[in-house]
C-alpha cells in the first residue's frame, strides 16, 4: 500500500483480528500480533501490507517506549525494599539460574559475544504481562505463592533496568576498552541518577505533571516519558531504560494510578504496532533454520524454571504445588524478549536473533498457560524430600512471621487499583462525612492522609481541606469512581433530601420474604423499588455481597439481599438483633451494621393529612413521645 494512513489502519485491524482469535483460544495477544506481522510482511508470499518496515519504525519505537514507561509506573521501589531478604534471594536465584543457563546456551550455539548476552537476557526474564494475566485467569490471586511470584517479577523489573543500561555500550561500536568502560560508566551514572530521582525526588516532579485536567495530564505525562527516553539515548544509555525509569519517577509522585488509567489505551495501540512491526522484520524461512536452537532453548528454559521454582519455594517454606505453580507461570516470555531483539536488530547483530526471539516467545507464551493449568501433574513428580514438611490436608498452615502487605503495583496487577484525591478549598466534599461520599460497593476509602499522618477512615469522619483520600477500587469500577471524584469537586454530595415521612393511622406492615423477581426493582445493592415502594434513600451498602439498607417512601425501612426484610425501625431492629446470634460471621457483621445505621438515622415525620391526633396517655402517643425524646430537635 502507498497510503500511509491505510497502512497504519490495516496493521491495527490485522493485529486486532489475529489477537481476537488468540483470546478465543485463551492465549495471550502478543504472539498473535507478531504472527500477523509475519503473515502480511514483505518476506512472506501473498498479501503484503508494507514493503519497508522502516516506514512505521518511529511509531513502533513509540510503542516500545510506552510499554516500558507503563511498566515503570506499575513498579514500586518501596515494594522491592519492603519484600525483605527472602524476596531478594528468591528473585536473585531465579535470574541467576536462568541467566546463567542462557549464557551457556548462547556459547554452546556458537553465537558471538554480543548475541550471547542477548540470548541470556531472553532466557533470564519472564513476561510481566502474561504472568499477571495468568494469575487472574487461573484464579490464583489468593494462593500463597502469588505474592512470591509477583515479588520475583518486581526483582526482574529492576534487573531489566540495569541490564538494558549494560547492553547499550555492548551494542555500541566502541572498540577500545577505555571507550567501553566510559560508555558503561556514563550509562550507569544516568541510570542511578534517575533511580535516585524516583526514590527521593519524585515530589519535585509532581508539581510539573499533576493536573486535574485529564487531557493536559496525558499530554504532560507522555511528553515526560518520551523526552526522558530520548535524553537517555543521547546520554549513552538506552531509550528503553530511560522510559522505564521515567515511569518509576511518575510512580513515586503518587499520581501513578490515575496516569495509568489514561495511558493504558494509548499504550495498547502503540504496543500492537510495535509487535506487528517486529513481525514484519522476520522472514519465515529464517524461523525454520533456527527452529532446532529454539527447541533446545525451550527445553533449557523449562528445566531451569523448575529448578528456580523449587529453590524459591524452599526459600519461602512452600511445598510441591507452590513450586510447580511458580515454575510454570514464570516460564512465559513476551515483551522484554522482543525489546531485546529489536535493540539487537538496530545494533546490526546476527540476523538470526529476531526469528529466534519470535519463535521462542511464540512457543513459550502458548506453553505457559497450558502447562500452568496442569501444574498439579508436575507437583506430583517433584520429590517430597526437596521441600519442608507441609501441613496435612484439612489442617491450617502455621503462618510465618508477619510482614508488610502488598504494595500498590502488586494490587494493580491483581485486578484492583488505588486512586488519590486531594481535597481543595471549595470542593463539595469539604465538611462531608465519609459515609456520604457515595463510594460504590466495588470500592473503599482505605486511608486519609491528613497533616502527614495516615488516618483510618470511619463513616463519621469529616473531610477537611488538604486531606488526601486513597481509594481502593476494582478495575471494573474505575470509571464509576473517576466520575464520582469529579462530583466530589463540583457536587452534589450525598443523597437528595428525603421527603418527610407521612405517618399512617395504623402500624407499618412488617415483612420477611425471599428475594424474588417482583420484590426488588433495580440492583440488589442499589434498588429503585422494594416491595412496590420507591426507595427514597440508600443508608448502607453491604460490601462482601450484594445487599443494602434503604428507606422507603411509605416510611418503612428495608434490607435487601437473599431475604427482603421490611418494616418500621423498631421491627427491623428487633428482627436483626434476634438473627445476630444465629448468623454466620459475615451475616452477623452486616446485621450489626443495620442495627447501628437504624439507631442513628433521623427521618423527619409529618402527620398525614386528615389523621386524628392520639389522646394523651394512649399507647401510640406514649410511643411517639418516647421516640421524640430519643431524637431531640425532631418535630
Amino acid at each position: 500500500m502507498d497510503n500511509e494512513l491505510a497502512v497504519l489502519g490495516a496493521a491495527l485491524l490485522l493485529a486486532g483480528l489475529f489477537a481476537r482469535l488468540g483470546r478465543r483460544l485463551g492465549l495471550p495477544t502478543i504472539p498473535f500480533f507478531i504472527v500477523a506481522g509475519i503473515v502480511f510482511g514483505p518476506q512472506t508470499p501473498g498479501i503484503v501490507v508494507l514493503e519497508d518496515p522502516h516506514e512505521i519504525e518511529l511509531l513502533a519505537m513509540l510503542g516500545l517506549v510506552l510499554l516500558l514507561f507503563h511498566l515503570g509506573i506499575e513498579f514500586s521501589i518501596n515494594e522491592l525494599l519492603s519484600g525483605g531478604r527472602r524476596l531478594l534471594w528468591a528473585g536473585g536465584s531465579y535470574i541467576l539460574l536462568n541467566f546463567g543457563a542462557g549464557l551457556v546456551l548462547g556459547w554452546a550455539l556458537g553465537w558471538g559475544t554480543r548475541e550471547i548476552f542477548v540470548i541470556a537476557g531472553m532466557i533470564g526474564t519472564s513476561s510481566t504481562a502474561i504472568v499477571t494475566k495468568l494469575i487472574l485467569d487461573l484464579r490464583r490471586v489468593a494462593n500463597p505463592e502469588t505474592g512470591m511470584i509477583l515479588g520475583i517479577i518486581v526483582v526482574e523489573d529492576v534487573f531489566i533496568a540495569f541490564y538494558l543500561a549494560l547492553l547499550q555500550p555492548i551494542f555500541g561500536e566502541q572498540d577500545a576498552a577505555g571507550e567501553v568502560l566510559l560508555s558503561i560508566t556514563t550509562a550507569f551514572a544516568f541510570l542511578l541518577g534517575l533511580f535516585a530521582l524516583a526514590r527521593w525526588g519524585a515530589r519535585l516532579v509532581r508539581p510539573v505533571l499533576a493536573t486535574a485536567d485529564a487531557e493536559l495530564a496525558i499530554i504532560l505525562i507522555v511528553g515526560f516519558g518520551v523526552f526522558v527516553a530520548g535524553f537517555a539515548h543521547s546520554a549513552g544509555a538506552s531509550d528503553a531504560v530511560g522510559a522505564l525509569l521515567a515511569g518509576m519517577v511518575v510512580a513515586g509522585t503518587g499520581i501513578g494510578p490515575r496516569v495509568e488509567r489514561l495511558l493504558v489505551p494509548l499504550r495498547d495501540v502503540f504496543a500492537a504496532i510495535f509487535f506487528f512491526w517486529f513481525g514484519l522484520t522476520i522472514a519465515p524461512s529464517d524461523m525454520g533454520a533456527i527452529a532446532p536452537a529454539v527447541v533446545v532453548a525451550v527445553i533449557v528454559t523449562l528445566a531451569f524454571n523448575v529448578i528456580a521454582g523449587v529453590v524459591a519455594a524452599r526459600i519461602y517454606g512452600y511445598g510441591r504445588l507452590e513450586a510447580a505453580n511458580t515454575a510454570l507461570m514464570l516460564v512465559s516470555r513476551g515483551e522484554f524478549e522482543l525489546i531485546l531483539a529489536s535493540l539487537a536488530i538496530a545494533a546490526g547483530l546476527d540476523s538470526r536473533v529476531a526469528p529466534f526471539a519470535a519463535l521462542y516467545v511464540l512457543v513459550l507464551s502458548i506453553l505457559s498457560p497450558l502447562l500452568s493449568a496442569r501444574s498439579s501433574v508436575l507437583a506430583q513428580m517433584l520429590p517430597r524430600r526437596l521441600f519442608a514438611p507441609q501441613p496435612a490436608v484439612g489442617t491450617a498452615r502455621i503462618p510465618s512471621s508477619s510482614g508488610p502487605i502488598i504494595e500498590v503495583g502488586v494490587i494493580r496487577r491483581l485486578g484492583a487499583d488505588t486512586t488519590e484525591y486531594t481535597v481543595r478549598e471549595g470542593d463539595a466534599i469539604v465538611g462531608a462525612h465519609v459515609r456520604d461520599l457515595g463510594v460504590p460497593r466495588e470500592a473503599l476509602v482505605s486511608v486519609i492522609v491528613r497533616g502527614g499522618e495516615a488516618l483510618a477512615p470511619r463513616g463519621s469522619t469529616r473531610i477537611r481541606v488538604g486531606d488526601r483520600l486513597h481509594t481502593l477500587v476494582r478495575q471494573e469500577a474505575a470509571k464509576e469512581v473517576q466520575a464520582l471524584e469529579e462530583r466530589w469537586g463540583r457536587g452534589p454530595i450525598g443523597a437528595a433530601p428525603r421527603p418527610r415521612r407521612r405517618l399512617r393511622g395504623s402500624s407499618p406492615i412488617f415483612t420477611v420474604r425471599p428475594s424474588g423477581d417482583d420484590a426488588v426493582i433495580g440492583a440488589i445493592d442499589d434498588p429503585e423499588r422494594v416491595l412496590a415502594q420507591p426507595v427514597v434513600a440508600r443508608l448502607r451498602v453491604r460490601r462482601d455481597r450484594p445487599g443494602a439498607l434503604v428507606a422507603l417512601e411509605d416510611g418503612r425501612y428495608a434490607v435487601t439481599g437473599p431475604l427482603i426484610i421490611a418494616g418500621s425501625r423498631d421491627d427491623v431492629t428487633t428482627y436483626a438483633r434476634r438473627r445476630v446470634g444465629q448468623a454466620d460471621p459475615d451475616d452477623r457483621a452486616w446485621l450489626q451494621t443495620v442495627v447501628g445505621a437504624l439507631a442513628i438515622d433521623i427521618f423527619d415525620q409529618a402527620p398525614a393529612p386528615g389523621s386524628r391526633p392520639k389522646r394523651p396517655g394512649s399507647p401510640g402517643a406514649r410511643a411517639e413521645t418516647d421516640d421524640a425524646k430519643a431524637r431531640p430537635g425532631v418535630p
